[in-house]
């Protein structure tokens, strides 16, 4: 694994990972990892619901090598997560070693200290690269793990590339300049996953590939000096999940809003008519937002960025210089866009499970649409949007 990046640029990027271990023996691989972490003590375990059965697996092969040990299991909630980190730091107060076992969820739980966090699951690239302490990843676990979520990780790669293009289009705007090359690494990295063909998505190949590219996505992500622009499309896909009543997990709500996205920007950068379109309006895109998700509304119009008409100009004026050069980007990219598509659909298809319309098209529109408003981040969208051209 690719800890260090000797750069073109010639810098040495390093990764900020704690330290990262690839388990290939499952729970029995990891309990071996932690006795040799610590000799003996209270090892308490912190994992959500669906890690439950693995959680108590651990603890068990833990209290039989003379360790004291409970699971504490938490709901994946938004609204009580404030809550849950203080419950996590009682539980870390009264452990001489903290285990965290789940996905992205848990991950944002872990308040350092001598912990260590399991990975059972790839929902998200974000639960590996900014974790506060040692990371291992189980990859018999992943095998296990339901198949929405195999799918709901792959779905989040499409979003990974649309950020890598904000990244750039943003850098290319700065006075000083970043360098590209680790985005580029990330860029190679999914769209070599996304060309590949596998004769069955529900086997030990495909599933062996997705888990080594989100590790190394994962690394690169982390040798960034800010990695929170490659998240910038969680709160679009969280408004969509709320839209469509959470049937689909945060990963397969990307897979969509990130193929919408690649395509409206295709279309509307090729045709350009800056001049057509009345400048958008924000307020009523935070009201509409705040009807369909039933969040109160100052919590939404709080996540809208405050940007200076100076600053939209000269945003504008970088994006007129390289719309030519984006449009001629996604064209690069789009056989490996479509075929992305291709590969999701038959993950669904192969492990048995439904693929049907959750969301019409006009309502999807209006949900993505209005959603780019709370970006934390630049995006190309989202400048597109603001202008009145989306």
């Amino acid at each position: 694994m690719i800890m260090k990046y000797d750069c073109e640029c010639g810098t040495v990027h390093s990764s900020k990972i704690n330290k990262l271990i690839i388990v290939e023996s499952g729970v029995v691989g990891v309990s071996e990892i932690i006795r040799k972490i610590i000799r003996a003590g209270t090892v308490n375990i912190i994992a959500c619901v669906i890690a439950e059965d693995y959680a108590r697996g651990l603890k068990l092969l833990m209290e039989k090598s003379g360790y004291l040990s409970n699971v504490y299991l938490f709901e994946e909630s938004e609204d009580e997560f404030a809550a849950n980190v203080e419950k996590t730091i009682d539980v870390a107060s009264i452990s001489d070693l903290t285990v965290y076992v789940g996905d992205e969820y848990i991950s944002r739980l872990v308040t350092g200290g001598n912990s260590v966090f399991v990975l059972t699951s790839i929902a998200s690239s974000t639960a590996i690269s900014s974790s506060k302490s040692t990371v291992i990843v189980d990859k018999i676990a992943i095998m296990k793990c339901p198949f929405n979520h195999i799918a709901s990780g792959y779905g989040k790669l499409i979003t990974k590339l649309l950020c890598v293009l904000d990244y750039r289009a943003w850098t290319a705007s700065q006075k000083d300049k970043k360098c590209n090359d680790i985005l580029n690494q990330i860029e190679g990295c999914i769209l070599r996953l996304f060309d590949s063909r596998y004769v069955y998505y529900k086997d030990g190949d495909f599933v062996r590939d997705l888990t080594n590219c989100f590790i190394q996505v994962a690394v690169y992500e982390s040798m960034l000096d800010s990695s929170e622009m490659l998240h910038n499309y969680d709160i679009v896909s969280s408004n969509l999940q709320a839209v469509v009543g959470r049937k689909l997990l945060l990963g397969e709500c990307e897979m969509i809003v990130g193929w919408y996205s690649f395509n409206i920007l295709r279309a509307v950068l090729t045709h350009g008519g800056a001049d057509l379109f009345y400048p958008a309006d924000i307020i009523a895109d935070a009201e509409l937002i705040s009807l369909l998700t039933k969040r109160k509304l100052k919590n939404v119009v709080g996540n809208i960025e405050i940007i200076k008409s100076s600053e939209v100009d000269r945003l504008a004026y970088v994006l007129e210089e390289y719309r030519i050069d984006i449009v001629d980007y996604i064209n690069g990219i789009w056989d490996s866009l479509n075929l992305a598509m291709k590969n999701y659909r038959r993950i669904y298809y192969d492990a048995g499970l439904e693929l049907s319309g959750s969301i019409s098209l006009e309502k999807l529109s209006k949900v993505v649409c209005s959603s780019f408003c709370e970006q934390k981040y630049f995006s190309i969208v989202k400048l597109l949007r603001t202008r009145g051209e989306i």
